[in-house]
């Protein structure tokens, strides 16, 4: 059997009939003291700390800007909201006249209270009940 040393380490010459051979080895050399390793990973686990306490600072200032602009917006919308409620208080006021002034004028004719509608020149009452069409 042909052996082919591919390590490159020296082989140690035996006798032919002895089995004993080295083991391989490899040596990589000195990767430095464990106080050398213990300050490697406190720096990296710094620097992963100061990366995420970054990551986190500037994701909770995203969030403040945007809690800020939706803040405004909603300011805008109360004012409009406020408004919106004021016109329709105003159109029910107004539905609600025209409805009495119509079952004034027309009440005799309609007691069954359903309106069924009116026809007079030029006015048609209206199939909701509250206004009257032109």
């Amino acid at each position: 059997m042909i052996r082919i040393n591919l390590l490159g380490t020296p082989r140690a010459k035996s006798k032919r009939g002895s089995a004993a051979s080295a083991a391989p080895s490899l040596e990589i050399g000195s990767v430095g003291s464990p106080m050398v390793k213990i300050l490697v990973s406190v720096a990296f686990l710094a620097g992963a700390n100061a990366y995420y306490w970054y990551y986190l600072d500037h994701q909770a200032k995203s969030i403040a800007a945007k809690m800020q602009v939706a803040e405004d917006h909603n300011r805008q919308l109360s004012v409009v909201k406020t408004k919106y409620l004021e016109r329709q208080k105003q159109a029910d006021n107004y539905k609600r006249r025209v409805f009495v002034e119509h079952h004034r004028r027309y009440g005799e004719r309609d007691r069954g209270g359903l309106v069924e509608q009116h026809e007079r020149p030029g006015r048609k009452y209206c199939d909701s009940g509250y206004g009257l069409e032109h």
